[in-house]
């Protein structure tokens, strides 16, 4: 049952952000362990809240949070509390760590700094499972808690300074030849507020500005020397150690209670004026500056203190220093964010050009050669398949991005590339032209438009061109641990399915940590995996099929379940090496957020296919469905209900009929998904395979067919839709002698 979000007192605002966090959670339930993490955040504010409410209204919502929290005490109460711990410190990990990749990588963004804020609260409600002496583990989630906040307050200040910069460390230099600023080195972002605001105060004119600037940069250095040694990071701080040492004569004038005295007073004044303003309603910068240079303050002055962590040996200045420090950091979050959702809310609406970009148009007409696909895509006629063998011409591609097969020899070893470079890079099928990709209106169409925009046409008939690879991509294929007889079966696999439609799931239920990714080793005949997220995993196999597509000249269409706003929800790939970086740039950009609608789009592709069905059915063609998922159907605010998945059935049963292959990429463990999608197979007369990733599948397969080495290149051949019957049987039951005789020839190819 969906929950209503509390209204929350004035007084308990500082418990607003974990009940925040525990109602996103609700909005998009997905599993046992996000509903447990809710429910300990919800835990942690009532226990906050009891503290600090003195009114009726305040007492009243938190008898209303404790109710809320009744409905999972069954599922709590069954597991230990160690578990719990646990369960709760991995999601934590898991959001801090996405935010910290796309921080790291120069992708910074609001969306970035929602999740480091979402880490905090995550941490912080942590804090709860510990008893008052605190071990390394704490220590370092402590640490975690204040480093997301700083970064989440950091990155939401640039972007409130600058809107359309991408980079979140560009500030303006100081004017009147003032000297330009220290850049962080990425492995120091931890300091970077600090190193900036003692460049600020080496701008200010008041006395005690150089004793702060200088008790800034010792902070930073202290801090500094904790991260991950480089040498970018001694560079760095040997540059700061300088600046330290340069103050040095002003600081032989003032004692170190002298500078406590200065610096605590600084935070006191920092943190009463953004007090005022807050209260006062003032939802500004200003309000959010003055409490985020509290907060580093009030950090700051644990130099001050002797090192005792244990709270019960805490002074009560110190304590009130942490109280204050954790609020200012709060509150200099909080009101960036309503900051930017007032600016939202005041937002005109787009213009006509961006409409216009938006929905394939350019002055106001539609893109020529672009047909019209009711409802969904806009996708260009792909040229004839028979232009791979007449093209020699090769192209390279610096992206960089994915090799994560580097999958060796035949049936099983994997083969690394020694060189370290992108072996798909090393050649490409020789097409040209864009495609557009958006979602429109529906439009008039017919049978025969349609078919133009999926097969090649010559002088008005309709037929199937011969499809070669070129030793280029036969090379490259062998690269990547394809045998000349798999390459040569991928080649008559293209003729057959000239189109592939992926359906990503990006789902809220994405960011669980029990993902499965292919890691590099030195040993070229072993392959390992490490555990990630279910999108990690998800995005790392779409990348390589990308990557696959562009290669063969296959045009495959790629759209997410749901709209992820802020880059395109479908794209296309064929061979244009830009198109498949802009997909990687905007899934890097994608959250996985909202529910699963699958049926939607499973009858969106079934609307596509059935207009061109008899042409696909007269040249012997079949379209690809590639459904990549990690759940059930859900298109409420509630787990999947019968009705889900009763609407999901109906719509996979709408292909019944259609010349398609499906198959099923599933990135779970749970049970229950693993087997709704295992009875599809029974309950609908389609051609469809279920596959589990590259360990599942492989363990599948030595079950029934132990003399085979199950490859990862058999695998993505499966992943990308390959239809053989011997494949689908090879994890299914032990093959018999002709069909092993028929496994070989292709795998082998012709002797």
């Amino acid at each position: 049952m969906a929950i209503a979000p509390l209204k929350i007192p004035a007084e308990l605002r500082y418990i607003k952000a974990f009940a925040h966090e525990a109602e996103k959670i609700d909005e998009y339930q997905y599993s046992s362990q996000s509903r447990i993490v809710a429910y300990h955040c919800r835990m942690y504010a009532a226990q906050e809240g009891i503290k600090c409410t003195t009114s009726s209204e305040g007492e009243q919502y938190l008898g209303e949070l404790i109710d809320l929290m009744s409905s999972e005490e069954e599922n709590i109460s069954a597991k230990r509390s160690q578990d719990l711990h646990v369960l709760c410190r991995d999601f934590a990990n898991n959001v801090f760590d996405r935010a910290d990749t796309e921080d790291k990588a120069g992708t910074s963004g609001r969306s970035t700094a929602d999740q480091f804020a979402s880490a905090a609260v995550y941490y912080e409600m942590i804090q709860q499972f510990y008893g008052s002496s605190m071990d390394e583990g704490q220590k370092k989630e402590e640490m975690n808690w204040a480093y997301c906040l700083r970064r989440a307050a950091e990155i939401l200040m640039a972007v409130e300074e600058n809107p359309q910069s991408k980079s979140i460390f560009t500030r303006k230099k100081g004017s009147c030849g003032e000297k330009e600023e220290l850049k962080c080195p990425p492995e120091l972002k931890s300091i970077s507020l600090f190193v900036h605001h003692a460049e600020k105060l080496d701008r200010d004119d008041r006395a005690e500005a150089p004793v702060l600037a200088y008790y800034c940069r010792v902070y930073a250095v202290q801090q500094g020397m904790l991260c991950a040694a480089s040498e970018e990071r001694d560079s760095f701080l040997y540059r700061l150690f300088d600046q330290i040492e340069l103050k040095k004569e002003v600081m032989s004038n003032i004692t170190p209670k002298e500078s406590h005295i200065l610096c605590k007073g600084f935070a006191d004044q920092m943190f009463e004026n953004a007090i005022m303003k807050d209260e006062a309603g003032n939802v500004s910068k200003e309000t959010a500056e003055g409490f985020l240079t509290a907060s580093i303050f009030y950090e700051i002055l644990q130099q001050f203190h002797e090192n005792d962590k244990e709270e019960n040996k805490k002074s009560t200045e110190q304590k009130e220093e942490e109280r204050k420090k954790v609020h200012s950091l709060h509150r200099a979050v909080e009101v960036l964010k309503e900051i930017e959702e007032k600016r939202e809310s005041d937002g005109s609406s787009a213009s006509k050009d961006d409409m216009d970009k938006q929905t394939g148009k350019v002055g106001g007409k539609d893109i020529k050669n672009v047909t019209v696909i009711p409802k969904v895509v806009l996708i260009e006629s792909p040229p004839s398949a028979n232009m791979i063998s007449k093209q020699k011409g090769v192209s390279s591609d610096d992206d960089g991005e994915i090799n994560d097969t580097n999958a060796g020899a035949s049936a099983g070893a994997v083969e690394e590339n020694s060189s370290g470079e992108d072996n798909f890079a090393a050649s490409t099928s020789p097409h040209s032209g864009a495609c557009v990709v958006t979602t429109l209106a529906e439009d008039s169409l017919d049978e025969d438009d349609l078919c133009h925009s999926v097969f090649p046409q010559d002088n008005g008939r309709r037929d199937v061109q011969s499809y070669v690879l070129n030793e280029e991509q036969i090379n490259v294929l062998e690269k990547q641990g394809f045998t000349r007889g798999l390459a040569k079966s991928l080649e008559a696999n293209c003729e057959k399915f000239p189109i592939r439609f992926w359906v990503i799931d990006n789902s809220l239920s994405m960011e669980a940590h029990d993902g499965h990714q292919i890691i590099d080793t030195a040993n070229h005949t072993d392959v390992r995996t490490s555990l990630c997220t279910r999108w990690e995993e998800i995005k790392n196999c779409v990348a390589y099929h990308a990557r696959m597509s562009q290669l063969l000249g296959s045009k495959t269409h790629f759209r997410l379940l749901n709209d992820p706003k802020v880059v395109p929800q479908n794209f296309t790939i064929d061979d244009n090496g830009s198109t498949y970086n802009h997909l990687i740039s905007n899934l890097s950009k994608t959250v996985p957020m909202g529910m699963t609608p699958t049926a939607d789009h499973i009858q969106e592709l079934g609307n596509i296919i059935r207009p061109i069905a008899p042409s696909m059915e007269s040249m012997g063609q079949r379209a690809v469905i590639v459904l990549a998922t990690d759940g059930l159907p859900i298109s409420g605010k509630n787990l999947s209900t019968e009705e889900d998945t009763q609407e999901f059935v109906h719509a996979m049963r709408s292909l019944e009929g259609l010349p398609i292959w499906i198959v099923i990429r599933l990135c779970t463990d749970e049970q229950d998904v693993v087997d709704f999608y295992g009875k599809l197979d029974r309950q609908l007369n389609l051609s469809l395979d279920v596959l589990d990733d590259f360990e599942g599948e492989a363990e599948e397969v030595y079950e029934h067919n132990k003399w085979l080495t199950y490859g990862l290149p058999i695998h993505k051949m499966r992943e990308l839709g390959f239809h053989d019957h011997v494949f689908d049987l090879i994890d299914k039951r032990p093959l018999t002698k002709e069909e092993l005789k028929h496994f070989l020839f292709l795998l082998f190819g012709e002797g």
